[in-house]
């Protein structure tokens, strides 16, 4: 018998706020290992048209979809829908936002199977904040030299939250 048939419906309290997937074009701009996703904002000029350093062809967004590597196949809840998406390094660092070519938003897979249209305009909290400082209130680092291992409450608001899965925070799909 699989594991999945064993599961009640307990374990599956929660899964209607559970982002699986969603869209994602290809686009790429450069930023830096740890940086606060506001860096990626500040790259963005009139038009949404990138001002900063362009990070070259050798990565984009979805072409090896099945590579499982960041700027391929993942993105991150960090900024809001339609924010603009930075990496430096090729294949090894990024922040690939939600993304598509619908006004105002995106759709996202949750976990009930359900899809839902994001607005751009989610509460995405505070870019500048990175894991490494966490505000008050929120949990400290265990080890501040990995903040991928943060385990508290989202940074990134209810767009974060929706994207977490060790927050244990309670919200709505708005």
């Amino acid at each position: 018998m699989s594991k999945l048939n064993s599961l009640g419906p307990p374990s599956f309290i929660g899964v209607q706020n559970s982002r699986l997937v969603g869209e994602a074009i290809a686009r790429d701009v450069g930023a830096y290992n740890s940086a606060p996703p506001s860096l990626c904002l500040q790259q963005v000029g009139p038009n949404r048209q990138f001002t900063g350093n362009i990070q070259g062809p050798d990565w984009l967004i979805g072409w090896r979809w099945a590579d499982g590597r960041n700027p391929y196949t993942f993105f991150y809840p960090m900024l809001p829908p339609n924010g603009p998406s930075c990496g430096n390094d090729g294949e090894n660092w990024c922040i690939v936002t939600a993304s598509s070519r619908h006004p105002g938003g995106v759709n996202v897979l949750f976990l009930d199977g359900a899809v839902r249209f994001i607005s751009e305009t989610i509460d995405a909290g505070d870019p500048t904040r990175t894991a490494t400082a966490p505000p008050p209130g929120f949990p400290p680092l265990v080890n501040p030299s990995r903040p991928q291992d943060y385990t508290g409450p989202s940074l990134y608001g209810v767009w974060g939250a929706l994207g977490s899965a060790y927050g244990k925070e309670s919200v709505q799909v708005p």
